[in-house]
Formats: structure tokens, sequence, C-alpha cells
């Protein structure tokens, strides 16, 4: 199937397509095949924004996707909702969304690339027993379901808060166990952590899209935009993270929009 955004067309007999176009006119969407129109899709839209922040997001090491927070907008809603005081979109039904985000960021050195990223986690969470404090770190669950390659949320852990509000690479270590990666497959080295962890969640996630830039100058600011359709599930939650793909150097994000909106 063949999707593309339009907007603010003249008419809609205007539109010509070869397989279903997706169609917003006005605050109307409809979806549309090479013929007539098919249907008109519900109102679903949520959103928020971040408006001249600045406060740095601390990065622990590199190619780490980091919960980006300091939000200060919830945008329109509609079936979908937001909730910017926690940095998340709750997805209203289990269809398929345009997914888009942008990021102006600033970095304190040269030649840094950095993405702003949209990930899907799913609601259901499960309790860590303990992370090591090692390299790599090793996450001891029992029955923890997952499998080399997935990718999980870890949120609330005591002690090593280090780990908190970011996503990891799994590598099964066995049925119980399992230890943390990064995007780029290097193991999480926690052995300067503040010691081991204990308690704290791991939720499954998946990426819908990820908008790069680099940053060739210290202290200016750089634009990052993306845009895709994806099928998410009612009841989870779309979050904005930030990744410095070179470094552990602090990233400030002065504005940002994370918005969904059915499409399906």
């Amino acid at each position: 199937m063949a999707n593309q955004r339009l907007s603010d067309l003249p008419a809609l007999g205007a539109i010509q397509a070869a397989d279903l176009v997706y169609v917003v006119r006005g605050n109307v969407d409809y979806a549309l095949d090479a013929a007539a129109l098919v249907a008109a899709i519900a109102p679903d839209y949520a959103g928020i924004g971040m408006h001249s922040n600045a406060n740095a997001t601390t990065i622990q090491a590199a190619e780490i996707p980091t919960l980006l927070t300091d939000f200060d907008e919830d945008l329109p809603n509609a079936v979908s909702t937001s909730a910017f005081a926690t940095n998340r979109i709750t997805v209203g039904a289990s269809k398929d969304y345009h997914v888009d985000m942008m990021g102006a960021f600033r970095v304190g050195a040269v030649n840094k690339e950095c993405e702003v990223q949209a990930w899907q986690i799913k609601a259901a969470t499960t309790a860590i027993t303990s992370i090591t404090d090692a390299n790599p770190a090793v996450v001891t669950k029992v029955g923890h379901g997952l499998t080399s390659g997935d990718y999980v949320f870890i949120t609330g852990v005591a002690t090593m808060t280090e780990v908190n509000d970011q996503i990891y690479k799994v590598v099964k270590l066995n049925d119980d166990t399992f230890s943390l990666d990064a995007l780029d497959d290097t193991d999480v080295d926690a052995s300067g952590y503040a010691g081991a962890g204990t308690g704290g969640t791991f939720q499954i996630a998946h990426r819908v899209l990820n908008a790069c830039q680099e940053a060739v100058s210290s202290g200016k600011i750089y634009n990052a935009f993306d845009s895709t359709i994806h099928t998410l599930v009612a009841g989870d939650l779309i979050m904005p993270f930030v990744v410095n793909e070179d470094s552990a150097d602090d990233i400030t994000v002065k504005y940002s929009h994370l918005k969904i909106h059915r499409a399906g």
C-alpha cells in the first residue's frame, strides 16, 4: 500500500492515486482509492511540545536513547491523550498513525551526531530483581521472557539510578538473566555506577522513528525532523528520546514536538 499525506487541497476530486491515499483537508481526515472516497477517518490525535528549554539532558554513554524531558505543553488531543509532565502520549486505538517528531538541539562540542527518537513503549511492566554494577551490566528477573535483540525501557531502579529512563538492547544470557547493550551492540559498562541496582521495571520498546543531525559547531542550534506511518496499539505509550551517537557529552534540546495523528 502506498501512503502519502496531503493537506489543504482545493477539492477532493483533484486527488489521483494508484492505490490508497491518506488526506487531511481542514480538520477532516479521509482515505481514498483511485476512484472514490473510501471512508472518513475518525479524529484521533495527540502531542506534546517543548519551548525555549535550557536544561541539558544527561547522557551516560553514546548510543543509548535517553528520555527527553522538560516538555511544557500538551498539544490538542482527541481519543489519544498526552501528558507533557510525564513526557508521553497514550495511544487511543490500535490503528495506523502518522508519527512525527522535531528537535532543535545544542551540544558543547563540534562534529557530534545526535538524534531525537520516538519509541513505542508497551504498557505492561515487568519487575526487575537486580542489576550488577559490572561490565556488562546484567539484569536478573526470573522468567524474563526476552530474546537477544529485544529493546527494553528501564525506570525506577534504586541505587544504580544511572540506568533509569533509558532504552537498552537485550543480550539474553539465560531464561533468568540478560545483559544490557547500547544500540551499536557495545556492552553497557556499569562498573563505575553508584552500586548494584535493585527494583525498578522494564517495558518492551520498539523504535518508531529517528531524526538525525550533525552539530558541526559548538554551541549552535541544529534541527532534526522525521515523520513516518506506524501501526500502534491502544494503551501503549509514545515517548521521546535523545541519543548522542559519538560520546557521553550532554545535549540540550531547546525546542521539540512529538505528535501522532490517526491515518487509518
